[in-house]
């Protein structure tokens, strides 16, 4: 809400009183955020015996030992398939952000959840 400066009339000094107010809309964008998630999974051990270590099983991903988020597979396959942006701009637009991947990586994301998991219907 943006208020006047003044609410006084300029002509006697009295307060003025809202009448009505007039709204506008625009449409904005947020753009994509690339960031690192980090998931620390603490060791604890016995100090009576040997046997005794245990943690917190890892979280499964879409690419085993893979470093990218089901969403950031997900955002590729998307903008290739539905959209129909090649991988090689994807590249760039990556780089922009300030990531730097090669374009047979994509590719590696693009084809391997499609031929490793069979989808039912």
């Amino acid at each position: 809400m943006l208020e006047p400066e003044a609410t006084a009339c300029p002509c006697c000094q009295g307060q003025l009183h809202k009448i009505g107010e007039d709204v506008s809309e625009v449409l904005d964008i947020i753009p994509a955020i690339l960031r690192v998630l980090r998931t620390i999974r603490p060791k604890y051990a016995c100090r009576g015996c040997t046997d005794g270590v245990v943690q917190a099983k890892v979280l499964p991903r879409l690419i085993e030992s893979g470093m990218v988020s089901t969403a950031l597979v997900s955002h590729v396959v998307v903008s290739k398939f539905a959209w129909y942006l090649p991988l090689y701009r994807q590249v760039r637009i990556l780089a922009g952000q300030g990531v730097h991947l090669d374009r047979s990586t994509l590719a590696g994301w693009v084809t391997c959840p499609m031929a490793c998991h069979k989808v039912s219907r």
